[in-house]
């Protein structure tokens, strides 16, 4: 099962032992991803959050793959 805490340890390990360090706002965004992962394991002990992402990156992809009336004229 997947956990955003591993990744992050491993992500910023190896950041650290390369001299690579992100940008403020990319850091914010995979500590926002660690809080909400914390906060949906004690929320909902149950879920799958790998399941729910995957889910929601599917119909997202789809989406915009899907075609729709263009307003431009060539």
């Amino acid at each position: 099962q997947y956990q955003v805490g591993k990744f992050v340890f491993s992500l910023f390990d190896l950041q650290r032992r390369y001299g690579l360090y992100g940008t403020p706002a990319f850091t914010m965004a995979i500590m926002s991803l660690l809080v909400f992962e914390g906060i949906a394991k004690t929320s909902y002990p149950d879920l799958d959050f790998q399941q729910e992402a995957r889910l929601f990156i599917m119909r997202t992809l789809l989406g915009s793959y899907q075609a729709t009336p263009s307003t431009t004229s060539f």
